[in-house]
């Protein structure tokens, strides 16, 4: 008897304004913004890349921060930034509009004195500066419409004085502090690494014994599956790595510290967690030679350690010390020196990445950014926001189905990538968003759907220890039961 087909279902980013949410303008397809903060002329400049060619193109004009800028942190969902002023003890706020333009909205006392490092959880729920000459940690909420609230007992004393840089784990519940003394006792002193757990109202708590190494160390990056840390001292041209433990216990991984051309400063790892990238702007202080500094790439093998990629260091302007990496890990960025006029412009140095790491300068690399002073920190990337799912089934033939996920959507670019599991063992990946699929038999089957964005961006939320690229949403993923007769 031939069974009669039938199927039947089962189950089936923004703006603020004002302080409210609204939906968000569509981003235009395959652009990213990228901000570099100028601490000599008090400002931020916006670049919008295109994903494809990774080419940086100036867009608008500078937007005012304040006095001694140095580094910006965004809210994973891409609606709020922050930015640390050095100069004046504050934290400049920001809306983000679309393609990455910054609103100015308010400026927040730290309560500290020198801010510079600054970072906030991959939840988006607060925010954590360190003051360099406060020995001291400030710790704010974040609320729904941007403003910032001190956090209970805020700042938290640091048991080690000079907090530089800090760096939070992909899971949200260590922070870690890099430490080093840029004062006058700064080529006999010795930098460290301390650890705090998170509490669920965001107070932290020092819980391990810090860590005495290098000498005037601060920025960091954890690898997005939260596995490990590296940490840059400056002084000692050494990357220093670290296994992190379950309870945030640091473990120094083999071969550890690993030599790192002048000055290392800004770091950053990959989205896949297989490459580490250093800026080093070999300043000829801390003891260090004067130089033009260099970016350089590291292969993270499967202990941790770390081995210099083909072809690496490469220069990158005069003084490259920011640095950050696009969502989908194809184009590198350092903000640096011009050198077209001795370095007293700042500029952008921009590089194609291969699938060895190796990096390639783009045409036109660097790009001038029309402020002046990019400092620690001093480059940032807009985090990609994950897609969404979305598919309907109809029935063709027999016992063959189409799916068609027209429906699904991308806030900020387009759904590149689809894979779909029929639920009888077999599986599919496409471009296009239709799928046919035959059953071998009747009955039901769960469907499931996950798309990916063109920047890589799906179901994860990958963060590198001091900025999440890419906010992945479970909505990346969706799921139906059809029942075949």
């Amino acid at each position: 008897m031939r069974h009669h087909q039938g199927l039947r279902l089962l189950s089936v980013t923004a703006l603020l304004v004002a302080g409210t949410l609204t939906q968000p303008e569509p981003a235009p397809a395959g652009e990213r913004a990228v901000y570099v903060t100028n601490s000599e002329s008090s400002d931020i400049s916006r670049f919008v890349v295109d994903a494809a060619t990774g080419r940086p193109i100036l867009t608008g004009d500078r937007v005012t921060a304040g006095p001694g800028v140095r580094q910006m942190a965004l809210t994973p969902d891409a609606r709020l930034a922050y930015a640390s002023n050095a100069g004046n003890g504050t934290i400049s706020a920001y809306k983000i509009g679309p393609q990455g333009r910054l609103i100015p909205q308010a400026t927040v006392p730290t309560g500290g004195d020198t801010p510079l490092g600054i970072v906030v959880t991959p939840g988006g729920r607060f925010l954590y500066v360190a003051h360099v000459f406060s020995r001291s940690v400030a710790g704010f909420a974040i609320a729904p419409g941007g403003r910032l609230s001190p956090l209970s007992g805020s700042p938290t004393q640091t048991s080690v004085a000079n907090p530089r840089g800090v760096a939070v784990t992909p899971d949200g519940r260590f922070l870690y502090v890099g430490h080093g003394d840029p004062g006058p006792d700064r080529l006999n002193s010795i930098g460290a690494i301390s650890t705090f757990a998170i509490k669920t109202d965001g107070t932290l708590t020092e819980i391990e014994t810090p860590i005495r190494l290098g000498r005037f160390c601060g920025a960091m990056t954890i690898v997005p599956d939260g596995s490990r840390l590296y940490l840059t001292c400056s002084d000692t041209s050494e990357i220093h790595g670290f296994a992190i433990g379950a309870d945030g216990a640091l473990t120094a991984l083999p071969h550890s510290p690993y030599a790192v051309p002048t000055f290392p400063e800004g770091i950053i790892a990959s989205p896949d967690g297989r490459f580490v990238y250093v800026a080093s702007p070999a300043p000829g202080t801390g003891g260090t030679p004067p130089g033009d500094g260099a970016v350089s790439g590291f292969a993270v093998g499967a202990d941790g350690a770390l081995t210099p990629v083909r072809r690496s260091p490469l220069p990158a302007g005069i003084g490259p010390v920011g640095i950050t990496i696009l969502p989908d890990g194809r184009f590198l960025y350092a903000s640096t020196g011009d050198p077209r006029d001795d370095g007293l412009d700042g500029a952008l140095s921009a590089f194609g990445l291969d699938a060895a790491g190796t990096m390639r300068p783009l045409p036109g690399s660097p790009f001038p950014t029309g402020g002046v002073g990019p400092a620690y920190g001093s480059a940032a990337v807009l985090p990609d926001q994950g897609p969404v799912a979305s598919f309907t089934p109809r029935v063709v033939a027999g016992r063959t189905v189409t799916f068609d996920a027209s429906a699904s959507t991308d806030p900020d670019g387009q759904v590149a990538r689809h894979h779909w599991t029929f639920g009888d063992g077999t599986s599919l990946t496409t471009a296009g968003p239709r799928a046919t699929h035959t059953y071998p038999r009747a009955g039901t089957f769960r469907v499931t759907l996950t798309v990916t964005d063109n920047e890589g961006c799906s179901t994860a939320l990958i963060s590198t220890g001091q900025a999440v690229l890419c906010n992945g949403t479970p909505a990346a993923t969706t799921a139906r039961d059809i029942l075949i007769r």
